[in-house]
């Protein structure tokens, strides 16, 4: 008996690492809560599992899965008052096996929301509350052993530092987009002024002077794309992306590219070409932008000298079709399996954030396109789409 019980108990922490594995390789928020309050249901076959987290002082309803899940906003054992609240204040996992005949439960549970059992589980991490979760049963013959709520407590340790990773990662996404948005405003009046001092509109400028301000122009240039891209970055990990679509022309978006990279341009010899009949596509503006300088950029950077970048656009009845190609590079090819991941480059001593093809994949997406790359011995070609009438709005899980 002893053994059957110790197989169960080891079958349950299998299932449940397993769970664990898979969630934490879910990179939205809502997917992966949602994937471990499902896990915990299929595993330990109860009817419903209920999250609340501390918002403040204040304990609110966070996910419900399972039965009932119009009664989550609404449920009686909250605040101060109820199952919850033994849980709260003692930071010890409690265990109702008979909801109904408990003097200590408030009766609208059992009565109203047919609960008959239930297991209430502090979230901590670190000694700090984070909130609880309850698993609920409506079957009266049906009671979760000692042995499955030591186990389930085991893996609400840990589920806790997952939920609190979220929280804590949130948080460092807002910090960023209000940084990068105070940053941008004293780099862009810098600019400004290195343009003037260029111009010699403040004075005659030496060739020496001269070389000085177009170095401080390369400088701030690419400090102002590493705040785009973290602007970028943190606008993407918040879940939704608001697409302004608009008639986008694509030689203008080109164009401008260009004049960014001229310098690099010039001092490579690289040929850069824009190819296509397709003259405008309706599409965000800034993302188009963001795409065009991102992969343009890289292809410059990894293009030989007197090399060449062809960027060709395509179109028929459903989508445009975008290839930017350069010369003389070659990716292996289990890294271009990755190569959309974060953090992740192709050339170490290129040096970059690995954010660039991220952001790219997370905005063509927002469009309803897909991106993909292809590389042999005559160079690389990153092809992506755009969706004819892209949606205003569109959520975003990245890859």
């Amino acid at each position: 008996m002893e053994s059957l019980m110790h197989e169960t108990e080891l079958s349950l922490y299998k299932q449940l690492m397993g769970v664990m594995s898979h969630a934490h390789q879910l990179t939205d928020e809502e997917e992966r809560l949602s994937f471990l309050l499902k896990g915990i249901l299929y595993i330990f076959n109860v009817d419903r599992v209920r999250l609340y987290l501390f918002k403040g002082d204040a304990l609110v309803p966070r996910m419900l899965v399972g039965e009932k899940a119009e009664n989550f906003a609404h449920d009686p054992d909250m605040g101060d008052r109820g199952v919850i609240k033994e849980a709260i204040e003692t930071g010890r996992t409690v265990h109702f096996r008979n909801l109904k005949d408990d003097p200590y439960v408030d009766e609208d549970l059992s009565r109203l929301h047919g609960v008959s059992s239930l297991v209430v589980v502090p979230l901590r991490v670190r000694g700090e509350r984070l909130g609880v979760l309850c698993a609920d049963l409506f079957d009266d013959t049906r009671r979760m052993s000692d042995r499955e709520v030591d186990v389930l407590k085991e893996f609400c340790d840990v589920a806790a530092t997952l939920i609190n990773y979220d929280r804590v990662y949130n948080a460092l996404e807002n910090y960023i987009s209000k940084l990068t948005h105070d940053m941008k405003s004293p780099l862009t009046n810098l600019l400004g002024f290195v343009g003037l001092l260029q111009s010699g509109r403040l004075g005659e400028v030496t060739p020496q002077q001269k070389d000085a301000y177009a170095v401080m122009e390369r400088g701030a240039k690419r400090l102002s794309r590493l705040i785009e891209k973290m602007r970028n970055f943190a606008r993407i990990k918040s879940g939704s992306i608001k697409l302004r679509t608009e008639p986008v022309s694509v030689r203008e978006v080109f164009n401008q590219i260009v004049e960014i990279f001229a310098y690099l341009i010039q001092e490579s010899g690289v040929k850069v070409s824009l190819d296509g009949s397709v003259k405008e596509v309706v599409a965000d503006r800034d993302c188009m932008e963001s795409i065009f300088k991102n992969l343009i950029g890289n292809a410059l950077r990894h293009t030989p000298k007197g090399g060449t970048v062809r960027v060709t656009v395509e179109e028929d009845a459903r989508f445009w079709y975008f290839h930017v190609f350069n010369s003389g590079s070659f990716i292996p090819e289990n890294l271009r399996e990755r190569i959309f991941e974060e953090y992740v480059t192709f050339d170490e001593e290129m040096g970059g954030t690995g954010l660039g093809l991220t952001i790219v994949k997370s905005f063509v997406e927002a469009h309803r396109g897909n991106v993909l790359v292809n590389s042999d011995e005559l160079g690389t070609t990153f092809s992506f789409t755009i969706k004819k009438r892209a949606p205003q709005t569109a959520s975003v899980a990245m890859a």
